[in-house]
């Protein structure tokens, strides 16, 4: 079994958004803010230094928060337990498939998740998905403003997470 590249793993993602473009469907994608020791659970890319939630594309057979479960799994070798649905988030990207570009449309799943346990020290992501060092980290609650989140949707986490965890 061969391993994928990073353009490999690109191509096919862009390929699945074109496709849905074509449809005038959503890409429809899942993310989780893990809270592990009341702090946030987040990937941390080194090279230019940002702060994402784990998550990522919904499968066909799969809904939201199945997909939540399956992406912190591959993305932070962690198990987690979704607690709450805090919202969707519409959006739209531009993207270039053989020189063509497109826009994708896109609806983001956020679901709040307790830490359960690693499951096993492997790498982050599955094969190709990471072109650069992406470190697991802790952050406070306090920081949530680093990562990359619709601000209705930073604003509902904040009040969650300050009524729920101490």
């Amino acid at each position: 079994m061969t391993k994928k590249t990073h353009e490999q793993y690109n191509l096919e993602k862009i390929q699945f958004a074109k496709s849905l473009a074509d449809q005038n469907k959503f890409f429809r994608k899942a993310r989780a803010i893990i809270v592990k020791n009341n702090k946030l659970l987040v990937l941390h890319k080194i090279n230019n230094n940002t702060y994402q939630l784990p998550g990522g594309g919904i499968n066909e057979s799969e809904n939201a928060k199945s997909a939540t479960l399956r992406e912190a799994m591959e993305e932070t070798n962690a198990i987690v337990k979704p607690v709450h649905y805090l919202g969707k988030n519409y959006y739209t990207t531009k993207l270039e498939y053989n020189n063509q570009p497109f826009l994708s449309k896109r609806v983001e799943f956020v679901y709040i998740c307790n830490f359960i346990k690693f499951c096993n020290n492997g790498p982050l992501g599955i094969e190709g998905e990471f072109n650069e060092k992406v470190e697991l980290c802790e952050i406070p609650f306090s920081q949530i403003n680093k990562i990359s989140l619709s601000p209705k949707l930073k604003q509902k986490a904040i009040e969650y997470l300050s009524l729920h965890y101490k």
